[in-house]
């Protein structure tokens, strides 16, 4: 093995923290969309602008190593979503339990007024079905939508991951090869 050559779990865990910022502008973003609407857009873009950053990062390590395997990218992009994920955990855990203690409970009694006022009966009796979880206080607290939110995360990065490795691999190796 070359000894400069970077570990696949380096270069993520040296990605992370850089796609950190993206992953929380997206979430705050995204979230403060349901008091102010005009949120939303900057909310896509930081969402467009989180696998922009993961090819760029794949490809750098493609270019390096032009050898490198599919699952060798795949892996990468997987890691460097779980490490970006862990960089804005404390973020994420501290804004739903102390600056948006609420935010949680909003969106469910938003959910049940929608659901509530739809003529389909399905989705009375998902409002019905929100109002027990409210009256049992079975509402996720902070901790939990924490890492539902890491988990999710992970999973659509991984899934993102996939078809950006298959690309890479597959037509990046070509235009590497042209630029040889």
């Amino acid at each position: 093995m070359d000894e400069n050559k970077k570990s696949v779990y380096r270069v993520s865990a040296e990605c992370g923290p850089k796609m950190a910022p993206l992953l929380l502008g997206a979430l705050v973003c995204i979230g403060a969309s349901a008091m102010h609407s005009w949120c939303a857009l900057p909310g896509l873009l930081f969402m467009v602008a989180v696998p922009v950053f993961v090819w760029r990062s794949m490809y750098r390590t493609l270019r390096d190593d032009p050898q490198a395997a599919f699952s060798t990218l795949w892996l990468q992009g997987i890691c460097t979503f779980f490490f970006g994920a862990l960089f804005i955990a404390p973020v994420m855990y501290a804004s739903l339990r102390w600056f948006w203690p609420n935010y949680i409970s909003d969106q469910v009694s938003a959910l049940i007024s929608l659901y509530s006022s739809a003529p389909e009966p399905e989705m009375k009796q998902m409002a019905d079905a929100l109002s027990r979880a409210v009256s049992q206080n079975g509402l996720p607290g902070a901790a939990h939508m924490t890492l539902e939110m890491i988990y999710a995360i992970v999973v659509s990065g991984m899934m993102g991951s996939l078809a950006l490795s298959f690309c890479l691999h597959t037509l990046g190796r070509k235009g590497l090869a042209h630029n040889s």
